[in-house]
C-alpha cells in the first residue's frame, strides 16, 4: 500500500489516535515497531505481540499485526522479546539537565520527561537546546531556583524574610520563564504568604517541601500542587499534631548550623508517625484529591537515608556516576542516615511506615508521583521499591505516566507535548 493509501487508512482505523493527524505532513516518517509487548499506562494488561505504528514523534495506531497492511516506505523494528511503554516522567531530579550523566541515563531508562526542582539559567539554556532538537534529552518542566526563610540549609537559595522579599522573587522567577515555584522549609509566614498571594497573580503554581512551621493542611489549602519526600506528612497524620508542631515553632534556628534545625524535623517526624492516626489520614487524603495536590515521595532517596553509610557505595550501577557527584552523595548521606544500630532499626521503622503511608493514599485516591533517580537507580529497581509500597508493577508504570499528565493538564504544569514511548529489554 503506498504512503497516500496507508495514512488514508490509519484515518478510518478504529484504533488510530486523533491527535497524530494533525501533525502529519507529506514527508513525516512512519515506523512500525513489530512483536513487542505493549503495557499502556492505563492499568490494562499487557498486550503480547502488539504492533505500533508511529507517524513522527506520534503514536498513531496500535493493534494486532495481522490488522495492519504493508506500508511502503515505511522503517520496520522487530522488536520481539522487548516491551513498549509510554515514556516514564522522573517528577524529582536534580542536574537532570548534565550532558555527560543525566540526560544519556534518562534515555536509556525511558524516562522522556522530567521535573527539574531547582532551576538556573543553564538548566533552561539546555531545555532551548533540547526543545530545538540540537541536544537529546526528555522534555523539562522546570522550577524556579529554591525560595527557603532565614538561615537556609543551602546558601545558594533565594532567601525571603519579608512579604516584600517574597514578592521580588516570585517576579523574578516569572520573568526567568520558571514554570512553578520550589518553596522550601525554613519559610515563615509573612513570607510565605505574600510569596502564594503573589504566585496567583503571575499565575505560577507552587511545589517543593513543607514549610516547617506552618501547618500542612493549611498549605494545601493554598493550593500546594506537590509535596516532595513525605516531609511532615506523619505529622499531619499524627494524634498529637499540634503539640508536635508547636515544637518546631518555638525551636530556634542556629545561624551557624542551620542543619541542626532538620534534625528536629526528622525527629518530630519519626515522633509523629508512632501516634498516627488512620482518621486524620484519610482526612488528609481527602483534602489533598479535593485540591488536586500530590505527593512525590522519591522512595530512592527515603531508602538511602535511611540505610547506614556505605550500604551502597559499592553499588555496581555507580560505574554511570561521575567520582565528583559519588563524593557530594557519600557526604550528603553521612549527614542524615543512621550510624548506630538503634538509629537503624528506628529509621528502618520509619521507612517501613512512609511505604505504608504511601500504599495508604493510593488506596484512598492515587495521590503519588513515582521519581526515577540516578542515585543509583534505574526504571526496574524504582518498581521494585513501589512494590515494597504494595503498588503493582502495571500500578507503577502508570504512575510514572498517566499519573504526571494527568497532573499537568488538571493544574498549571505545562502540557506534556507529544506523545512518546519507551522501548525496554526484558530483563
Amino acid at each position: 500500500m503506498d504512503r497516500r493509501a496507508f495514512l488514508r487508512w490509519l484515518g478510518i482505523g478504529v484504533a488510530v489516535l486523533p491527535t497524530a493527524a494533525s501533525a502529519v505532513t507529506e514527508s513525516t516518517d512512519i515506523t512500525v515497531l513489530t512483536g513487542g509487548t505493549l503495557i499502556d499506562g492505563t492499568g490494562a494488561p499487557a498486550t503480547k505481540d502488539t504492533t505500533i505504528v508511529l507517524l513522527g514523534d506520534q503514536i498513531a495506531w496500535t493493534g494486532p499485526p495481522a490488522q495492519l497492511p504493508h506500508a511502503d516506505g515505511a522503517r520496520v523494528l522487530d522488536i520481539r522479546g522487548k516491551y513498549v511503554i509510554p515514556g516514564l516522567w522522573d517528577m524529582h531530579t536534580h542536574d537532570g539537565v548534565d550532558e555527560t550523566m543525566t540526560l544519556p541515563l534518562h534515555i536509556v531508562n525511558g524516562v522522556t520527561s522530567a521535573r527539574e526542582m531547582w532551576g538556573f539559567d543553564a538548566t533552561h539554556r539546555v531545555r532551548d537546546r533540547i526543545n530545538r532538537g540540537k541536544l537529546l534529552g526528555p522534555r523539562f518542566t522546570i522550577a524556579s531556583p529554591v525560595i527557603d526563610g532565614k538561615h537556609s540549609s543551602w546558601p545558594t537559595s533565594t532567601q525571603v524574610v519579608t512579604a516584600d522579599h517574597a514578592r521580588t522573587a516570585v517576579r523574578r522567577a516569572k520573568a526567568a520563564e520558571a514554570d512553578f515555584l520550589k518553596i522550601y522549609s525554613f519559610l515563615l509566614p509573612e513570607a510565605y504568604l505574600a510569596l502564594i498571594d503573589e504566585a496567583r497573580k503571575v499565575g505560577l503554581p507552587f511545589a517543593g517541601h513543607q514549610p516547617a512551621r506552618i501547618p500542612v493542611r493549611q498549605v494545601i489549602a493554598d493550593g500546594m500542587r506537590s509535596y516532595e519526600h513525605l516531609y511532615q506528612m506523619s505529622l499531619a497524620t499524627s494524634r498529637d499534631e499540634e503539640t508536635l508542631l508547636q515544637r518546631l515553632v518555638t525551636t530556634p534556628i542556629n545561624p551557624t548550623s542551620p542543619r541542626a534545625f532538620w534534625a528536629v524535623i526528622d525527629e518530630v517526624d519519626r515522633a509523629a508517625s508512632l501516634s498516627h492516626s488512620p482518621s486524620k489520614a484519610a482526612d488528609l487524603y481527602d483534602r489533598m484529591t479535593r485540591a488536586n495536590t500530590w505527593q512525590c515521595p522519591t522512595l530512592t532517596v527515603l531508602r538511602a537515608v535511611s540505610s547506614p553509610p556505605g550500604t551502597f557505595a559499592n553499588d555496581p550501577r555507580l560505574i554511570y556516576i561521575p567520582q565528583e557527584t559519588r563524593k557530594n552523595w557519600a557526604d550528603k548521606i553521612s549527614l542524615m542516615a543512621p550510624s548506630t544500630p538503634d538509629a537503624v532499626t528506628e529509621q528502618r521503622r520509619y521507612f517501613q511506615f512512609q511505604l505504608n503511608m504511601i500504599n495508604e493514599m493510593e488506596q484512598s485516591a492515587p495521590r503519588s508521583w513515582p521519581t526515577w533517580q540516578p542515585k543509583p537507580g534505574n526504571h526496574n529497581h524504582r518498581v521494585r521499591l513501589d512494590r515494597r509500597a504494595a503498588m503493582s508493577a502495571i500500578r507503577s508504570i502508570g504512575r510514572k505516566t498517566l499519573a504526571a499528565n494527568s497532573g499537568s493538564r488538571s493544574s498549571q504544569w505545562p502540557e506534556s507535548g507529544p506523545a512518546r514511548t519507551a522501548v525496554m529489554s526484558s530483563h
